[in-house]
């Protein structure tokens, strides 16, 4: 495998693999990094000028769950394994590991700052009873939420800008976002986006707060509503067959 990086386009990746952005090395900017599942091995060039590496972590049907589980601010490697419900993490802030069973096997591991104490916290949503169960970085005891219903797809974000993960759907049915406000309880309830589309929040605008945002997959268009202003643009990028690939970790 060769590294190279020219510009504002990182080169990564054969066929197969899955695209895992996240601030690696702690510079406050994405690194662009995937997954190679038939070798179980990460793949990560560092925005901050170092070499490309590669680092083995995983088995085959773990479940990615990357992240910045020591608050260190660099993302760290981490897998979610339904065989036998562990999260396998490793800390980049002193080579250590984090192995924590949490979880059933058919739920689906959405961890994030839940808590807002810098680290992550391990979590999972379960379609059987659409709660999120949350165990917090702190050592507490878990917790959930209800939020969500049948056919709803996960993007959990920092919609009202505190520097905590909201708990948030988006709801095809009626082309509406939902997001649980962690600074006061409220609700947000935003209408935005096509059925079909697959959404892509992330903060696009700079203002600490998560954007909503689709990308096409037929004709390879991002439509995204700013949280500065609500208003909507456009633009094309991608193709039938790419991956889209918006980094979730917040800096």
């Amino acid at each position: 495998m060769s590294y190279f990086d020219t510009d504002d386009y990182g080169y990564l990746g054969v066929t197969g693999d899955i695209p895992v952005p996240g601030d690696y090395d702690g510079d406050k900017k994405t690194d662009v990094a995937v997954f190679r599942p038939s070798n179980s091995t990460w793949y990560v060039i560092p925005s901050g000028g170092a070499g490309g590496y590669s680092y083995a972590w995983g088995t085959t049907g773990d479940k990615l769950v990357p992240g910045d589980y020591d608050g260190d601010g660099k993302t760290d490697f981490g897998v979610f394994r339904p065989s036998d419900q562990t999260w396998y993490i490793t800390k980049s802030s002193n080579g250590g590991y984090i192995f924590q069973a949490f979880g059933n096997a058919t739920d689906i591991p959405i961890p994030g700052d839940y808590g807002g104490d810098g680290k992550w916290d391990i979590t999972v949503y379960r379609p059987s009873d659409n709660k999120w169960y949350i165990l917090p970085s702190t050592g507490a005891s878990f917790f959930s939420y209800t939020w969500g219903t049948s056919g709803d797809k996960l993007v959990p974000g920092d919609y009202d800008g505190d520097c905590i993960t909201d708990v948030a759907v988006y709801r095809p049915s009626d082309t509406t976002w939902y997001a649980y406000k962690s600074s006061d309880g409220g609700t947000i309830a935003v209408t935005y986006g096509v059925a079909n589309d697959v959404p892509q929040p992330g903060d696009f605008d700079g203002d600490g707060r998560t954007d909503y945002a689709f990308w096409n997959s037929s004709s390879g268009d991002w439509h995204i509503k700013k949280s500065s202003t609500l208003g909507a643009s456009t633009f094309d990028w991608g193709q039938s067959g790419d991956v889209p690939a918006v980094s979730i970790y917040p800096q």
